[in-house]
Order: C-alpha cells, then sequence, then structure tokens
C-alpha cells in the first residue's frame, strides 16, 4: 500500500468513526490536538493533498498556530478546522482546499473589520478569504483578521454554548 493510499485508509476508518459518533451523541467530535502536534487524522488529510498545496496549506497552518497557540485543530466535513475544543459546532476558522484556490474560512467573518476587503460573503456570518498562492497567503492583513477572528470568535463560541445552557 502506497502513503496515499494507507493516508486515504486512516481518512476513511476515522470518516466512519466519527458518523457512529455524530448518531449516537448528536455532536461531531473528532481527535485533535493543537496545530504544532497534529492528530494522525489530520495528517493522513494533509498528505492526500495535491504537492502544489501544500506550501500554502502548511503557511496557513503556521498563521493560525502563531496567533492560536491553544487552538484545537481537527477534520471536519473534509477541512481543517480550529476552534477551542474538539467539536465541530465550536469552530472558528477553517480551511479548505478547491482545485483553483484555497478558503481560509471565518465562522464569525461578517462581524469583523475588513479595511483590505479580504473577505468574501454575503451571509450574517461567515466569510472567506480566497487565496490562490502562497504569497497570497503571506499577505500581513491575513494575520491581523486571524488574530482578530480568533479573540473574538472565542466569545461568540462562549456565547452560543451559554444560549444553549
Amino acid at each position: 500500500m502506497d502513503e496515499s493510499s494507507a493516508a486515504y485508509a486512516v481518512l476513511t476508518e476515522h470518516a466512519f468513526c466519527c458518523q457512529v459518533v455524530e448518531r449516537e451523541a448528536h455532536i461531531w467530535y473528532t481527535l485533535s490536538m493543537n496545530i504544532s502536534t497534529p492528530t494522525q487524522y489530520v495528517r493522513a488529510w494533509l498528505e492526500t493533498l495535491p504537492v502544489e498545496k501544500k506550501p500554502t496549506i502548511n503557511n496557513l497552518r503556521r498563521l493560525i498556530g502563531s496567533v492560536a497557540p491553544e487552538a484545537h485543530e481537527i477534520i471536519y466535513h473534509d477541512a481543517l478546522g480550529y476552534g477551542p475544543t474538539d467539536s465541530g459546532f465550536d469552530r472558528i476558522l477553517y480551511v479548505t482546499v478547491f482545485e483553483t484556490h484555497i478558503n481560509l474560512g471565518f465562522f464569525f467573518g461578517g462581524f469583523l473589520p475588513d479595511p483590505e476587503r479580504l473577505l468574501v460573503g454575503s451571509g450574517k456570518r461567515m466569510r472567506h478569504i480566497k487565496i490562490r498562492s502562497l504569497q497570497e497567503s503571506e499577505n500581513p492583513a491575513i494575520t491581523s483578521l486571524l488574530a482578530q477572528a480568533w479573540g473574538d470568535g472565542l466569545k461568540r463560541v462562549e456565547q452560543l454554548h451559554h444560549k444553549r445552557a
């Protein structure tokens, strides 16, 4: 079995496990650790990426880790998710890969100041940045948005938990 097939096997096994958890508990929890110590599932997902996308993804992971070192990094719906817990419902940021670009997503991006007008989206809450190159991912305005999003998102996730209680 080659490396790519092994990575797919781990992800497939993980997806089945999580579907069972979701059905039984009505919440999708995944195994995660912080960004500096990715789980086997995150590592397996990273292995499946096209080679040309890996430098940009690694840079985005580094940027997120620099503003949110305590973030839990999970795989949720075939995307990297970042939040204060392992729950997919507590995500503040996400990274997902498309054929022509990578989306850096902000679950509460509609509330963020965006003087550079990088954020795309028209909904009440969610926004994303379409990143097409490593160079685009190095824009300092992205780090600023990530820092603002993390601080704001922590408060908003906490508020959501209090509303449910």
